[in-house]
């Protein structure tokens, strides 16, 4: 693991970078044999759903890299003493990882496990045309039912036999952290497993990312609720405010202690 300042925020420690010195660090670890980086982005949701369940905030404990997706764990780690450097998400690292590759012309062999077939079968034609140094050597939808029916033996070995350099999982939070803990021994051969969402629905062009506007001013969320307001009203209007009381108390159990 490269040396790298954590801040903790509620019970997790976050990765004090950049997007570019991740994907650095990312591409520089298929040269070291069974790297096995776990990355997780994290948001305000993600931490108020850890609060009431476990088996979440153990999965993300097990991750090697916990990143801030989102201006609300930016703006919680200044009442720390110690602010992150920026929000570091998802989507972006995937774009980063494929800028890396064409620009130093490397070839990459991705895996992608989520989704429909019809998101990845529009991934894998836009990498196809856009993207000659990237091989997709698979690619799984899962059934729509709960994990347990899966058959996740079948499902890991399909993922190493193909010798991915990148898994890129995209099954939403908290389902995709808790896969990839589950079963990060059967992907121990795999150097890479990041967690990433709704990265894929915006690759494959499903779903609009909001305008850079938006983003640059903490505001990503607005459109997409505007867009999508039965899936996100909940992520919005009640995990927010629970982020904000837990972030409150956090920082006043501090205050008290000095």
């Amino acid at each position: 693991m490269y040396d790298i300042k954590k801040t903790k925020i509620s019970k997790f420690e976050f990765s004090d970078s950049n997007s570019e010195a991740v994907t650095n660090f990312l591409i520089e670890s298929l040269e070291k044999q069974n790297s096995n980086l776990c990355l997780a982005f994290v948001n305000p949701h993600s931490i108020v759903t850890a609060q009431k369940d476990r088996k979440f905030e153990n999965a993300l404990r097990e991750f090697d890299l916990i990143l801030p997706d989102g201006h609300g764990i930016i703006l919680a780690s200044h009442l720390t003493g110690q602010p992150l450097n920026e929000r570091i998400c998802g989507p972006d690292i995937f774009r980063n990882v494929l800028k890396k590759s064409k620009q130093n012309q490397k070839y990459l062999r991705f895996f992608f496990l989520g989704s429909s077939d019809f998101v990845l079968k529009k991934i894998v034609l836009r990498l196809s045309l856009e993207e000659p140094f990237i091989q997709v050597v698979g690619t799984y939808s899962p059934p729509f039912s709960d994990q347990s029916h899966w058959n996740n033996s079948d499902i890991c070995k399909l993922i190493v036999d193909s010798k991915p350099d990148f898994l890129w999982v995209g099954l939403t939070a908290p389902k995709q952290e808790k896969w990839i803990a589950e079963h990060r021994e059967l992907l121990k051969d795999i150097p890479v497993i990041a967690a990433i969402g709704a990265a894929f629905d915006f690759y494959a062009g499903t779903i609009q990312r909001s305008h850079p506007w938006f983003r640059e001013h903490g505001l990503e969320w607005l459109p997409r609720l505007i867009r999508e307001p039965k899936r996100l009203w909940r992520r919005n209007f009640i995990s927010t405010p629970r982020f904000l009381s837990l972030i409150v108390k956090d920082y006043l159990k501090q205050k008290c202690k000095f």
